[in-house]
């Protein structure tokens, strides 16, 4: 299964032409004034934000086919103002989430984290 991610600091974030690219396989906007304020995407697995929104980063987002073919056509020209955009390749099946540090990302298989509060 292949992933997007961004390899760098500074956070998700697509390009206005890899979002009227989407728009061309199939997702629409929402939310957006005009074609040149592009902020919301919308498709039949979801509606999503063009830059990284930690409750909306939602996996199936990073590995529809859609949006990875986006990135390996416009490579560079898909990242947004502070996005180093990859895809990353993990095995199928895999239940994962994406971990992140000062928007720097990495794939993590999910898991169960148990911890005190401790206020």
């Amino acid at each position: 299964m292949k992933v997007v991610i961004n390899n760098c600091y500074g956070g998700f974030g697509l390009s206005d032409k890899a979002c009227k690219r989407l728009v061309e396989l199939g997702f629409s906007l929402g939310g957006a004034n005009s074609d040149a304020d592009i902020c919301r995407l919308q498709s039949d697995i979801g509606s999503f934000h063009k830059y990284y929104v930690k409750d909306e980063d939602d996996p199936m987002f990073r590995s529809d086919p859609r949006l990875i073919k986006v990135i390996e056509e416009l490579r560079s020209e898909a990242n947004g103002s502070y996005a180093k955009l990859e895809v990353v390749e993990i095995p199928d099946g895999v239940d994962f989430v994406i971990e992140e540090y000062d928007g720097n990302e990495w794939i993590a298989e999910k898991h169960r984290v148990w911890r005190l509060d401790l206020d």
